[in-house]
């Protein structure tokens, strides 16, 4: 489990540093922006969109990388619960069974359920957590930005024939 950990520690530290690197070059874009007219919004605009859409395929790769290391957390601490209920029941059962007072031993039985259950619920809980790691994955659609557009062409066309000049206007 502490391999997964740290794979989870590290992608965290790594995306976060870039997504604020990010945002330390766009901040100053958006002020621009307010400002901008014309070609310059448009380049602004181009710039914003690369950077959110390189911001979007960093999120879902850490979130992919969250999936697969808290999947293996989960699987393991779910196998774990499960075995250690199995040994819960087998230990405390002869246990309970020497309990003469009717009463007590169910208050015994009560409680040994409620602790199987509180494991079984966070197990449910953690699945349920997976489940949303998992649907946000899947949600998360990356649009890559319009490539820019090509200048403008000057309005001034030329005229692609060459001019002829008959041969009898030259005498």
């Amino acid at each position: 489990m502490q391999p997964a950990i740290g794979v989870i520690e590290r992608t965290g530290q790594q995306s976060m540093s870039q997504i604020l690197a990010d945002l330390q070059i766009a901040e100053p874009l958006f002020i621009e922006l307010i400002h901008a007219d014309g070609a310059r919004r448009e380049a602004i605009l181009q710039q914003l969109g690369e950077i959110g859409y390189k911001d979007c395929k960093l999120s879902k790769q850490t979130l992919d990388t969250l999936y697969a290391q808290h999947f293996k957390i989960w699987k393991q601490f779910s196998d774990t619960a499960r075995a250690s209920s199995r040994d819960l029941y087998a230990y405390s059962q002869p246990i309970i069974d020497q309990i003469w007072v009717p009463s007590l031993n169910e208050l015994v039985q009560a409680k040994r359920e409620l602790a199987v259950l509180a494991l079984y619920k966070e197990d449910a809980n953690y699945a349920t957590a997976l489940a949303g790691l998992a649907q946000s994955y899947k949600d998360l659609e990356c649009i890559p930005p319009e490539p820019p557009k090509p200048p403008r062409r000057s309005r001034i066309r030329r005229s692609r024939k060459k001019s002829r000049i008959a041969p009898s206007t030259l005498l």
